[in-house]
């Protein structure tokens, strides 16, 4: 009789990484869901002037090797088409130590993909699509979500737009500009 290792046990009975990454999909999905639900909404002071209406069930993806998502598909009234799509990579999802129990709630990385497109058109066009962003899944609620759809809608700036590179003052021909940190360790010493 061969004595099997603990871990090797886990993995057996379906504690894998795959599984931690699909139950921490479905806590997100229990977070997000509400939002789509018409009595929750009201329970939702923010979120119920956005009329938001569901396009699709969002379920999670159990058919990707590497990354498992969820995936939201929904409307609003300016008939523009909004894709909101939270994926865990299985990288994110390994335990660090074997020895230890790890639990879905040790994921510390969702990416998050936001597109919007107009559906005026005979076919989809995509407007606009924020740039891809890491947050932990405690941070994740409707208000995250409010978040995303305002920055989205342009009515707070982008990350590109809040990205400023700052350039130095220009000096009159002639004069060598040095840059900043240098000339300041010259003042100092």
């Amino acid at each position: 009789m061969k004595v099997q290792k603990y871990i090797e046990y886990l993995i057996l009975e379906g504690s894998t990484p795959e599984e931690f990454m699909k139950q921490a999909l479905i806590n997100i999905k229990a977070k997000i869901d509400p939002v789509f639900d018409e009595e929750q909404v009201k329970k939702l002071k923010d979120f119920k002037n956005f009329n938001l209406h569901l396009l699709n069930t969002p379920n999670v993806d159990d058919y990707a090797p590497v990354d498992r998502s969820v995936k939201y598909k929904f409307t609003d009234d300016t008939n523009m088409v909004y894709e909101l799509t939270f994926t865990i990579n299985l990288k994110d999802a390994i335990n660090p130590t074997p020895d230890k129990d790890f639990k879905p709630e040790y994921i510390k990385k969702i990416h998050v993909t936001f597109k919007k497109y107009d559906n005026t058109a005979s076919s989809l066009q995509l407007v606009n699509q924020l740039l891809d962003r890491t947050i932990e899944p405690d941070k994740i609620n409707p208000d995250y979500l409010i978040q995303l759809k305002l920055e989205i809608d342009g009515e707070k700036p982008t990350e590109e737009e809040e990205f400023k590179i700052e350039t130095e003052e220009e000096k009159p021909e002639g004069q060598a500009q040095m840059p900043k940190e240098e000339s300041e360790e010259q003042t100092e010493g």
